[in-house]
C-alpha cells in the first residue's frame, strides 16, 4: 500500500523500546546454558544446581539479565515503565517459567508472535526483554 505523496505514516514514539525477539533471546539462552554446563562440570554437584536455580532472580533483578542476556545486550524490565523490574516481578517471572516450559513450551514460543515479543512469564510478571 502505498500513501498519496502530501501524507506520511505517523511517527513512531520517541522513547518506545526495541523489544527483544525470540532469535537474541534463544542465542542468549544458549549461551546461558554453555555458561551453566560448565558450571556443573568444574563445580561441585551438590551445590552446582541449587545455585543456579537460586542465582537467576537475584540476577535479573540487580544486572537486569543474566550472562547471556548481557552478552546480547538485552535486559529484563518492568512493561509498563521500561524501568527496573522489582524483585517481586523477576520472582514471578521465574516461577511462571513452569507453564510457559510445561505446555509443550508454548510460553516461549509466544514471544516470536506477540507485538511486545513477551513470553508468557513475562505477560504473568508485566515485564519485557529489551536491547540495551
Amino acid at each position: 500500500m502505498t500513501l498519496p505523496r502530501n501524507e506520511r505514516p505517523p511517527p513512531k514514539p520517541v522513547n518506545e523500546p526495541r523489544y527483544a525477539g525470540i532469535r537474541i533471546r534463544a542465542i542468549a539462552t544458549v549461551i546461558d546454558f554453555f555458561l551453566l554446563g560448565l558450571l556443573t562440570i568444574l563445580g561441585p554437584k551438590n551445590v552446582t544446581s541449587a545455585f543456579c536455580l537460586l542465582s537467576v532472580i537475584p540476577l535479573w533483578f540487580y544486572l537486569q539479565a543474566t550472562p547471556g542476556k548481557l552478552l546480547c545486550r538485552i535486559h529484563v524490565v518492568d512493561a509498563a515503565t521500561n524501568q527496573r523490574a522489582s524483585f517481586r516481578q523477576c520472582a514471578i517471572r521465574g516461577i511462571a517459567y513452569v507453564p510457559s516450559l510445561l505446555v509443550l513450551c508454548l510460553g516461549f514460543v509466544w514471544i516470536a508472535f506477540d507485538l511486545k515479543h513477551q513470553g508468557w512469564h513475562d505477560k504473568i510478571a508485566n515485564t519485557a526483554v529489551i536491547e540495551s
